[in-house]
């Protein structure tokens, strides 16, 4: 099974939508950045958010991630090749197709809107 991992692409309408602002939408306002080799209950626990964070060397180095080098979201610095850890509300997508966002404790379903007719 495979979680997609999400960075939003303005941290602050990332911040505004926090706080009250308006919503982001998804994907068109995040840059796809991972893909994890994990099952769905397992990125739940908060294994996606600690295999996406920089801790002792970069996240993209992890067991069990495959970073999307590629997005604009990761940027050369010093001759690495690097982009910021998951913060509160950046995305995953479980192999189910629902989104989750990253909330200050844990993980809280998107709910998806269907405007009506």
């Amino acid at each position: 099974m495979a979680i997609e991992v999400f960075h939003g692409k303005d941290f602050r309408a990332m911040s505004d939508e926090r706080f009250g602002g308006p919503a982001l939408n998804f994907p068109e306002d995040f840059h796809h950045v991972a893909t994890l080799d994990m099952d769905d209950a397992t990125a739940l626990t908060g294994k996606a958010f600690l295999l996406t964070n920089t801790i002792e060397h970069g996240w993209w180095e992890n067991e069990g991630v495959t970073a999307h080098t590629e997005s604009p979201a990761f940027r050369e610095h010093a001759g690495v090749r690097g982009t910021r850890s998951t913060s509160v509300g950046d995305r995953i997508r479980l192999s189910d197709g629902r989104v989750f966002r990253c909330a200050p404790v844990g993980w809280e379903e998107e709910v998806t809107h269907v405007a009506a007719k």
